[in-house]
């Protein structure tokens, strides 16, 4: 994890900023393959520090994810968030082209975008443990400053 050379949120009341700038197509064996869509995440959130970040600290990493990974926390939060107005999913399809994968990038930045501006679903488990925070202790407590 490295500290950005701005050291701050523009999702103040969140503490996370989350964007989708762009993907890698990762090929496989003959006409295998899928698209990875980079999330890139900002955020002074606790659960993202080890202990020798400071509280006002921020930090800035990557997660990379396939279509079904979006579409799985995408299915879980709508599940259990039903009152937040999430932005269309992109349409699933059998094989998609350049175009269809540059659509779906803009979608999801803006599912991601939506997702870091929401207090509940930037703190909800489904969302940390989609970018690789495992929780141990009671989720209720995610070490919101501020």
């Amino acid at each position: 994890l490295q500290t950005p050379s701005c050291p701050c949120t523009q999702n103040t009341h969140t503490g996370l900023d989350l964007s989708v700038p762009e993907y890698q197509e990762i090929h496989g064996k003959m006409m295998s393959g899928h698209v990875e869509y980079h999330i890139v995440v900002v955020t002074r959130l606790a659960a993202f520090k080890s202990a020798k970040h400071k509280p006002e600290d921020v930090v800035q990493f990557m997660v990379s994810k396939k279509y079904s990974e979006i579409e799985e926390l995408y299915q879980r939060l709508a599940a259990r968030y039903p009152q937040a107005s999430l932005p269309l999913l992109p349409r699933k399809a059998l094989f998609v082209g350049e175009s269809d994968i540059c659509e779906r990038r803009a979608m999801f930045n803006d599912i991601m975008k939506f997702i870091s501006k929401d207090e509940d679903l930037a703190t909800s488990p489904e969302l940390l443990e989609f970018l690789g925070i495992y929780l141990s202790c009671d989720s209720e407590h995610l070490g919101l400053e501020g």
